[in-house]
């Protein structure tokens, strides 16, 4: 480990981090504290606004004091407000009609999807099969997959406004993509 001194008192410095640097001197805390301090005394009276500086602090010692009796005022009446046994009553308390809304609270509503369906890579997939083994046409590849993504939606609403379930439709979706392999 590298060993660090301060160039003014000569003190050991444990980290460099606990140093300041100033115009090319490593100094210590210490030092660093008294060389603000002593450049801090020298232009107030070297600029002569010792008088300015005595009136700023004492006003803002009188607007920090009246700062605090608020806060004193306020505390006293909550204290006075508890001694004489005054509740403060809460508007939802009142009447039971009224119930804060919980924040985050949804209600999960299930979804009219069945998961089933042609997803981008099945299409991919489907489309070069018709391409390259069956011998289709690319637009002609592309109207049959049209047409049995139109076919699937057609079902299912049929499907959904016999009121079946969801299970069923799954499972006529599943045979239909099945059919689309086979053929």
């Amino acid at each position: 480990m590298t060993e660090y001194f301060c160039d003014r008192c000569g003190n050991k410095i444990e980290r460099l981090k606990y140093s300041k640097k100033i115009r090319d001197q490593r100094l210590c805390k210490e030092c660093y504290k008294n060389n603000r301090h002593n450049h801090r005394k020298e232009t107030i009276e070297i600029t002569g606004i010792k008088d300015d500086l005595k009136k700023l602090t004492s006003k803002m010692k009188s607007e920090w004091n009246k700062k605090n009796i608020e806060k004193v005022r306020k505390s006293q009446r909550k204290c006075y407000e508890k001694r004489m046994g005054r509740k403060i009553q809460r508007r939802y308390n009142k009447d039971k009609s009224f119930e804060p809304k919980i924040k985050g609270a949804k209600e999960h509503r299930p979804l009219n999807n069945s998961y089933c369906f042609l997803t981008f890579q099945e299409r991919q997939n489907l489309f070069r099969i018709l391409v390259k083994e069956r011998g289709l046409d690319a637009e002609e590849a592309k109207e049959r997959i049209k047409n049995l993504v139109e076919e699937e939606k057609r079902i299912t609403n049929l499907m959904r406004q016999e009121n079946k379930p969801e299970k069923e439709i799954k499972q006529k979706h599943q045979e239909m993509i099945e059919d689309l392999w086979k053929y």
